[in-house]
């Protein structure tokens, strides 16, 4: 992997509190991988099915040789991305309670890609894609009632009034879309302890590129359960994969209310707890093959059978291919609840400590597939969606001690309640020989100090700093049999990490 990126910009004061800036950045980055695919008519699975391969012996005294089934190409992807910004600031009136601000500004995204995915011989020419996002935006800030105002009964009340307007063109798939999104909120304050705070707004989000690509066909074959055949295991199943050229873009409402408490007895402690509520249309999603058999009443079209014989017993033929293709998903509603804790505290010969916490309660992941289907709960069954239904409950805590202007010390654990497998992936409940994956918790730990300070100082009149860090300190690891490597989507198959970071300034 290598990535090469260089960003410019500037900032420039205006009379009147005015501030004017602007940013373009660019980065281009190249992936390249090169592993063992298999190949051929058999290939491997089909011949260790068959028994002409037999990896069920002492492979030190009998030789398995493999190569005749597999071959080795190079895949790669290269993306460039080119990003540019131009943002102003300012008081646009006054009035009794203060000043009223506006925010503004315009952006220009284009994403340009080319690269070669998994294939078999011969390999397939380049594909290129290439996207571009043009939006701009302005808020209101309006103050209502100010700390200066010294009311008995109020202590602040502002409103927010936004708007933003997009437009996506998806060039290589000659798509466009556009779209105008709403946000309004506000923020009250009783006195100074407790703030309660509010918003909704309205959101859009178009298919990208990959999403919109033709779909194709993946070298390798997968295994599914077939349902409608007695949970009949089929290894030969060819998967129709990439993207879809029909989607539609995704539309979203969010509503936030929440509440802040930073107590007078101890001005250093912030604690807030924010409730959320978010409803989209047209969902795009992934499912997994074995999501779409089990659900082939609702999915029907992306899934193909061998004609049925005569004497089947189950009527239906064996399934030969499936498309995994991104979809619109009919809608999806989430709710929940955010908490976070911070707390800070000096001490005369100690230093100083920062401490945080955030705990996330997922009530529902509703999403329903077509019209007419049942809406189904996916919270806390992350095998559930491609990029991860959301758990149930999940946590995470620092601590920060900064002994000195030149040491400091950082903890950091991160928590992960128990979740569910898919009980329709059959064969991933037996071989975890459990519905449900144990909690989870991960510890990481760094002290950062600065180098050489003094000669540092003296000669370049900057200071650098070293970071020696562990990432997994107790080694620990969890096994998910519904994903590729077997390991905990929350945990890194690498396990505990050991790395260091030097920074220099000047």
């Amino acid at each position: 992997t290598e990535t090469k990126g260089a960003a410019v910009g500037f900032t420039y004061k205006l009379p009147h509190d005015w501030v004017v800036s602007a940013d373009h950045s660019w980065s281009k980055s190249r992936v390249e991988s090169q592993y063992q695919r298999q190949f051929g008519t058999p290939n491997l699975s089909q011949a260790i099915n068959k028994g002409t391969v037999n990896i069920l012996r002492d492979t030190t005294s009998f030789a398995t040789d493999v190569t005749s089934y597999a071959n080795f190409p190079i895949t790669w992807t290269e993306a460039e991305l080119n990003d540019t910004t131009l943002r102003g600031t300012g008081t646009v009136g006054s009035w009794y309670a203060g000043k009223i601000t506006l925010a503004t500004g315009i952006e220009h995204r284009a994403i340009e890609s080319a690269g070669v995915p998994d294939f078999t011989p011969p390999p397939p020419p380049p594909t290129l894609r290439e996207q571009s996002t043009n939006s701009v935006y302005a808020e209101l800030n309006t103050p209502f009632i100010s700390p200066e105002m010294d009311l008995a009964w109020a202590s602040l009340l502002d409103v927010q009034l936004a708007v933003r307007h997009e437009r996506f063109d998806v060039k290589t798939s000659k798509a466009k879309f556009d779209a105008t999104s709403p946000t309004i909120g506000f923020r009250f304050a009783p006195n100074k302890q407790v703030m309660l705070r509010a918003s909704y707004s309205e959101g859009f989000v178009a298919p990208n590129y990959s999403q919109l690509a033709e779909p194709s066909l993946a070298a390798n074959l997968s295994t599914v359960t077939d349902p409608s055949r007695g949970n009949e295991v089929n290894a030969e199943v060819a998967i129709l994969s990439g993207g879809n050229p029909s989607l539609e873009p995704e539309s979203s409402k969010s509503t936030n209310v929440g509440l802040i408490f930073t107590p007078d007895f101890a001005p250093e402690l912030r604690w807030s707890i924010d409730y959320y509520h978010i409803e989209k249309d047209n969902n795009i999603s992934n499912l997994s093959a074995q999501q779409i058999l089990t659900n082939e009443d609702i999915y029907a079209s992306r899934v193909v059978r061998e004609t049925v014989g005569s004497n089947d017993p189950f009527g239906v033929g064996k399934v030969i291919q499936i498309y995994t293709g991104p979809t619109n998903v009919l809608s999806m509603e989430t709710k929940g609840i955010d908490t976070s804790l911070s707390y800070s505290f000096n001490t005369a010969t100690a230093g100083s400590f920062l401490f945080n916490a955030g705990y996330t309660y997922v009530d529902e992941y509703l999403q329903q597939a077509v019209l007419g289907a049942a809406v189904i709960d996916h919270v806390n069954i992350p095998s559930r969606n491609d990029n991860g239904a959301p758990l149930k409950n999940r946590a995470s805590a620092s601590i920060q001690w900064i002994a000195t202007d030149d040491l400091s010390l950082g903890w950091s654990t991160q928590y992960y309640g128990a979740y569910d497998l898919d009980p329709a992936s059959v064969a991933a409940v037996l071989n975890q020989g459990s519905d449900k994956i144990s909690s989870q918790i991960y510890h990481d730990l760094y002290v950062r100090t600065a180098l050489f300070p003094s000669v540092v100082k003296s000669t370049i009149d900057g200071n650098a700093e070293i970071t020696l860090g562990i990432k997994n300190v107790f080694d620990k690891k969890s096994i998910d049999m519904t994903q590729n490597n077997y390991y905990s989507r929350f945990n890194d198959p690498r396990l505990r990490q050991f790395y260091v970071n030097l920074k220099v300034s000047f």
